[in-house]
């Protein structure tokens, strides 16, 4: 099926995105952006790589280039992924800004190319051409101008899909590991496929992540790695989650589409911190265990990875809806096998909700990704159940 409709559209979504990109950049709303955060984490990488977990040296680093008045960004991110920040910040901040819009946006015919077999299949509504279902995602449009890493990540799971489809199990493992700048996201969905692909799976993805925590400790060192383990500490909110430790650690639970987010709305916000933490993470342990369980006996490989996938948004421990940009692959695998309302609660509601709810509503997404998980375990069991159930022809020639 050609994709000359795709890279039309794309060229045109490019030109609008950069136009925006280009006037926030002017009007000086960019630099209130989450991308101010990575800038300045490959700022610190350059001049001063033992402090990339220092608040201070990140406030200072953010002061330069934006109004003191705004609060600092934490870099909660591995180290090796500020290496990716670091040619962009011998830029001067507005122009790194529109380079990673730039380079962000190369990264969509990349998606296209190497997820084909999920995106070139024209879904009704979603997708009425192939890949276009990509340019009205609310998410990914938040990904794009507040220059986050969410497309990024995508593109390492578009690459995952395709290598596992090929039978290339290590290789496979392999790429999945590379994600580790979004281990929340990463770790889940290794953990379910490895449950699936076995030993082969595995050895790529511990070869790979063993790897990068390596280029880790080789940035930072041990007083840089102890730096990071207690600001994952304190954004975890372990010990506070008042409204001030939220807003100190950039850490909004309500404005989290995931468990979490569900959790803490529906109770555990009135919970002793400890406690609060300790809910999710059981509710999280349960919610894996289950799900493993259900993917033992489905063969449909595209079931499996985009319930991996669902799965491991709703038991991120942190989430923000730029990061639903990671459910367009599970989407259009699930396009023709679950129900449409799903879909459209799932593909709509971050506009709507943005829009007419705020932040603080965000949450409720959670309830569409576990509805998107049932009905697709009901279509992999579906599915067993017709293939064992068709007659065995016992004829001879």
């Amino acid at each position: 099926m050609t994709r000359r409709p795709f890279y039309l559209g794309w060229l045109l979504y490019s030109v609008l995105l950069l136009g925006l990109c280009f006037t926030l950049a002017r009007l000086h709303t960019a630099e209130s952006f989450d991308f101010r955060s990575f800038y300045a984490a490959g700022h610190i990488l350059r001049t001063h790589p033992a402090q990339l977990y220092d608040p201070a040296t990140e406030l200072t680093t953010q002061n330069q280039y934006v109004s003191p008045l705004q609060e600092p960004l934490p870099f909660y991110h591995l180290s090796y992924e500020a290496l990716l920040y670091l040619p962009f910040s011998l830029l001067p901040f507005r122009v790194a800004y529109l380079a990673y819009a730039g380079f962000n946006l190369l990264l969509l015919p990349l998606l296209m190319r190497c997820s084909a077999s999920a995106f070139d299949g024209t879904i009704p509504i979603w997708q009425p051409r192939p890949g276009w279902m990509l340019f009205p995602y609310f998410p990914l449009m938040i990904a794009l101008w507040q220059g986050q890493n969410s497309l990024l990540f995508l593109v390492l799971l578009g690459l995952t899909w395709h290598i596992l489809q090929r039978g290339r199990l290590t290789l496979a493992g392999a790429l999945l590991g590379l994600g580790l700048f979004k281990p929340q996201l990463a770790l889940p969905i290794a953990l379910l496929l490895a449950l699936r692909y076995r030993r082969d799976f595995i050895v790529g993805f511990i070869a790979s992540s063993a790897a990068v925590l390596a280029l880790c400790g080789t940035v930072l060192r041990a007083a840089g790695m102890r730096a990071q383990w207690h600001l994952l500490l304190l954004g975890s909110l372990l010990s506070d989650q008042s409204s001030r430790a939220q807003q100190a650690m950039a850490v909004k639970p309500a404005a989290m589409p995931n468990l979490l987010g569900l959790l803490y709305v529906c109770g555990t916000r009135h919970l002793p911190p400890t406690t609060a933490v300790v809910v999710v993470l059981l509710t999280s342990l349960v919610a894996l265990v289950a799900t493993g369980r259900a993917l033992r006996n489905i063969e449909d490989c595209s079931v499996v990875f985009s319930v991996a996938v669902l799965v491991a948004v709703l038991l991120s421990y942190h989430l923000y809806i730029h990061d639903l940009t990671v459910l367009l692959l599970p989407m259009a695998l699930l396009g023709k096998r679950t129900s449409p309302y799903s879909l459209g609660a799932l593909y709509l509601l971050p506009v709507l909700l943005l829009l007419y709810g705020g932040r603080n509503q965000i949450w409720l997404l959670a309830v569409p990704t576990l509805s998107l998980v049932v009905e697709a375990l009901r279509s992999g069991n579906a599915t067993l159940s017709a293939n064992t159930a068709l007659p065995t022809d016992h004829s001879h020639p």
